[in-house]
């Protein structure tokens, strides 16, 4: 799930590196409850978004998806 909200209520902006605002919102810790990696994610970038997720979102479980190439599937897979 991706969540959408109002700009007109973020609780920060800030200039992304091409120019764009990008719009923080505050939630509650606990409305995290899981995270899944794309099977193209770069494994330093995955690590480093995991420590903060387990850092900051006890709760949360962590999932990495995992191509099937013979039967071209994706699988979920729980990050140790």
């Amino acid at each position: 799930m991706r969540m959408w909200a109002n700009p007109e209520i973020a609780n920060d902006v800030r200039a992304g590196d091409d120019g764009e605002k990008i719009y923080l919102y505050r939630f509650p810790p606990e409305s995290l409850r899981e995270v899944i990696f794309g099977i193209r994610m770069e494994r330093a970038e995955r690590d480093r978004i995991a420590g903060l997720v387990r850092e900051r979102y006890e709760k949360a479980k962590l999932f990495q998806a995992a191509l099937d190439p013979e039967q071209l599937n994706l699988h979920i897979e729980p990050l140790q």
